[in-house]
């Protein structure tokens, strides 16, 4: 099956050619596939569950609400702006209706 030709790289500013049936260049492909995985992949790990897990016994309701159950861990500072993913001092315990409305996906 024959790819799409080549066209400029979806990155604000990039004027490289995208890597065949891709939507960015080799750089920016490259750069975010790296970044994805750095940072989203610790939720899958054990360690990850564990630390979640203790944090949410210590802090059983939400901190936003004080009112239903925490289930989420959020990050204060944003791991992609820099905030550590491991700094308890980072971490809020929320519900979920707390967390989806301070990231904006609920109405």
């Amino acid at each position: 099956m024959p790819y799409r030709p080549p066209s400029v790289c979806v990155e604000p500013g990039c004027t490289e050619y995208t890597l065949p049936g891709k939507t960015r260049c080799k750089y920016h492909y490259k750069e975010r596939k790296r970044n994805t995985f750095k940072n989203a992949s610790y939720t899958s790990k054990r360690s990850w569950r564990k630390a979640r897990d203790v944090y949410l016994r210590q802090y059983p309701i939400c901190e936003n609400c004080g009112v239903k159950e925490s289930y989420v861990i959020h990050h204060i500072k944003p791991v992609d702006e820099g905030g550590d993913i491991w700094d308890p001092n980072n971490w809020q315990a929320l519900c979920r209706e707390c967390h989806e409305k301070l990231h904006g996906r609920m109405k």
